[in-house]
């Protein structure tokens, strides 16, 4: 945090937008975990990454470089059980939150 290249044009140095960070920190978690193609932090340079720095032979790319389906992520019957959890059971304050129901 105290290395960020943007940080010496801040007013205030140790202010950190926690609105921002949250969202994009609430985003990477589910687009992960929902696989969304093009928004997913689990490509294959992070793969490599796993490689490199961690000895987690489950989540290594093989000799055809294809990835093995990653426990993180969920299936497809998992993703539809949730969108239907959510979308019939979760309420929110009036205003709160985007209808829901039209999605």
């Amino acid at each position: 945090m105290w290395e960020l290249s943007y940080r010496k044009d801040l007013n205030l140095r140790h202010n950190i937008d926690v609105m921002h960070t949250e969202k994009n920190f609430l985003d990477n978690i589910m687009n992960t975990l929902l696989r969304v193609k093009g928004k997913s932090k689990d490509n294959i340079m992070s793969r490599m990454d796993i490689e490199n720095f961690c000895s987690r032979p489950g989540l290594h790319i093989d000799s055809n470089g294809k990835a093995p389906f990653p426990a993180y992520s969920l299936t497809d019957e998992a993703k539809q059980s949730l969108f239907q959890r959510v979308k019939h059971d979760v309420r929110f304050p009036d205003g709160y939150s985007s209808d829901l129901a039209s999605v």
